[in-house]
């Protein structure tokens, strides 16, 4: 499940900035997604519940 949540994430993101103007640059975009990816990931709980 979270595997397919962050392809969805990096999909999404590339298809916005593909039909953007492509700003910011495309090393700026990749690098918020993994600080996104890598430091949202560090705190998940082990049985979310909503």
């Amino acid at each position: 499940m979270y595997a397919q949540m962050l392809v969805g994430m990096v999909g999404t993101t590339g298809q916005w900035w593909l039909s953007a103007v492509r700003r910011p640059p495309r090393a700026v975009v990749a690098a918020h997604i993994v600080n996104l990816a890598w430091n949202g990931l560090s705190g998940l709980e082990k049985k979310p519940r909503i």
